[in-house]
């Protein structure tokens, strides 16, 4: 019994302990992260005597030494490093404290023991090359990774992080020379040599490094000659200077010199097409066709570079009716080469926009796609599209219930689909347009779950307006006049939009529906080409109803504006930047971010 009961309080006793002991750990720990060495040294001194463990050791040295006592860290460091004599972690920080009492030559020595005791642990060098570097002994880091190259026979994989080192130096040639030669021995590693480098360099700014970098590439390309990546590296230095015919010219030499398909042409087309520098994409695009009927992206360089083309007018609302006279010729003569039916359907819905919006011929529109209903073979998808774009054109010439049956069978043949969802928020828009609110509303309520965000945000705003200008209002007037500028808006029939707008304001004044109006506006002088009269519509919105639910589209589209049209990129940049600080909840943020980042510099162009 009496046993029993010295074994039960031994047992009681050592418990205890332990949880006491936890307790200390959890504090120590805590203060240690917290910077508050001095409270955290109390702790681990305590834990090291109960425990004689050499973490706590280690750690109680960190503490004297982080609290500037470095006769007392330094000995303290000494007897843990002979505990734990592969930590050359401790020998670093002894080595700073040599330093900081101004003993160089026994810091120096310290250091040289942590460099020769290094042998063929990747992650051992790397921490040691880190630690360093973290207190700004570069040529130390350096040691570190040339030791290991040694030991691991030349690992190259080290030239990335020695690269990066250099760079931290201010040594921009080697930072770039050992780039390359990683990539040279794998190329694996470009795209995350080109993060790295879109890291440390602006290049709008940094133009000494980027002649470097020009340079060394130029050279690598001349002498390897069989080697692409690097001229793939100089087209995507090119890009990130923005510079898209630079990197034309670099992809049509390097696609003639390896005698390829134009492949890499076409991927070049779509990143200046993205980033909207048409004549580049069209001059690509081109260049492939030019390659004949016999290359395999024949007949689709020749589809997009009638897109790019298209895009190309369409992006300046005062083209000249006669160039897109001439862009229907060349959409004829493609049409009559190709026999794919969905071929045919695509561009047959690009040309008929042409004749109807661009050459006021929209009876011929029309009678083309109903023609291509009958006698192609086309795929849903294509189908519903060709309905759509039917249905657009039937608005313009006021047909309007007709346009809403066409949207109707494209919804329904896409009634769980993105495109479905188009077509359901068009029919709704009929119901706007003509005045019967109610069932507008009730079809815009049900677009709000739909997957695409935009088609969401657009079915919310549109029921929102209808649900503030119909319950709360005692006259529907103002709203039936709202939703007649919208349609004439869609007609193109500018003037009479215009004049339902100016009415709304005299015979409502401080109506509601001001903001609504201004946006309105916006879209008008816009599409007439009138960019100064969109921005002042813009900037009138923001200054008086900015903080209302159109705030964040009049930011992000007088940015467009500042950024496309106006020539005032820093206005832009200025505008963008708001859109990420004020309104974070916006579907533009994305966008925003990423068009603030060109504008600032960034390397956000895509990859090939």
């Amino acid at each position: 019994m009496i046993r029993f009961s010295i074994i039960l309080l031994l047992l009681f006793v050592t418990v205890r302990t332990t949880v006491a002991q936890t307790q200390d750990r959890q504090l120590a720990d805590q203060y240690f992260a917290d910077g508050e060495y001095s409270k955290a040294a109390m702790y681990y001194e305590k834990l090291y005597d109960d425990t004689d463990q050499p973490f706590y050791l280690k750690r109680l040295a960190l503490c004297r030494f982080n609290v500037e006592d470095y006769d007392v860290a330094e000995s303290l460091l000494k007897k843990a490093s002979r505990k734990m004599p592969n930590d050359l972690d401790l020998l670093i920080t002894l080595g700073q404290a040599y330093k900081r009492q101004d003993d160089n030559r026994r810091a120096e020595n310290t250091w040289d023991d942590v460099i020769n005791g290094l042998g063929n642990n990747r992650s051992e060098i790397i921490n040691v090359a880190d630690k360093f570097t973290k207190i700004g002994e570069y040529q130390y880091a350096l040691q570190a990774y040339e030791k290991g190259k040694k030991n691991i026979r030349g690992f190259y994989v080290f030239n990335s992080r020695i690269a990066e080192l250099y760079g931290q130096m201010g040594q921009n040639d080697k930072m770039i020379e050992l780039y390359l030669e990683l990539i040279e021995k794998n190329p694996s590693y470009q795209r995350s040599v080109q993060v790295r480098l879109s890291r440390i360099i602006d290049f709008e700014e940094d133009q000494m490094i980027v002649e470097t970098l020009r340079q060394e590439l130029l050279k690598k390309v001349q002498d390897n000659p069989d080697k692409p990546i690097f001229a793939e590296m100089l087209i995507w230095m090119f890009l990130q200077q923005s510079d898209f015919y630079g990197a034309y010219a670099q992809a049509k030499a390097l696609d003639r010199r390896l005698d390829e398909n134009g492949s890499r042409l076409m991927s070049l087309a779509n990143v200046a097409r993205n980033n909207k520098k048409f004549d580049v994409a069209r001059d690509a695009l081109k260049y492939v066709v030019k390659k004949g009927k016999k290359n395999q992206y024949y007949d689709r360089a020749l589809q997009e570079y009638l897109t790019v083309s298209k895009l190309h007018l369409d992006f300046d609302p005062q083209t000249a009716t006669e160039r897109y006279a001439q862009l229907k010729d060349e959409y004829l003569d493609a049409i009559s080469q190709w026999s794919e039916p969905n071929l045919v359907a695509a561009s047959s819905i690009e040309l008929a926009e042409i004749e109807a919006y661009q050459l006021n011929d929209l009876d011929t529109a029309i009678s083309r796609l109903e023609n291509n209903l009958e006698n192609l073979t086309m795929s849903d998808r294509n189908v519903a599209l060709t309905k759509i774009k039917l249905g657009d054109f039937l608005v313009v010439k006021n047909q309007v219930w007709d346009a809403a049956l066409y949207y109707m069978q494209a919804e329904k043949a896409f009634k769980y689909d993105e495109l479905g969802d188009k077509a359901k928020f068009k029919a709704a828009k009929i119901y706007y347009y003509t005045g019967e609110f109610d069932y507008a509303r009730s079809q815009l309520d049900v677009l709000k779950g739909s997957t695409s965000k935009l088609i969401a945000n657009d079915a919310m705003y549109l029921s929102n307006l209808i649900n503030d200008n119909t319950i709360i209002d005692t006259t529907f007037k103002p709203m039936e006049m709202f939703a007649r500028a919208d349609l004439l808006l869609e007609q193109k029939k500018y003037a009479e939009a215009f004049a339902t707008l100016d009415s709304i304001d005299s015979e409502y004044p401080g109506h509601s529906l001001q903001d609504d109006i201004l946006m309105k506006r916006f879209e008008l002088n816009k599409k007439m080409g009138q960019f100064q009269e969109s921005a002042q519509d813009l900037e009138k919105l923001i200054e008086n109803h900015g903080d209302d639910i159109l705030g964040d589209d009049a930011h992000f589209k007088l940015a467009e504006l500042y950024e496309h049209h106006l020539n005032n990129e820093d206005r832009a940049r200025e505008l963008y930047q708001k859109i990420l600080t004020d309104y974070s909840g916006s579907l533009y943020v994305v966008e925003a971010r990423k068009r603030f980042r060109k504008l600032r510099g960034d390397s956000t162009t895509e990859e090939l």
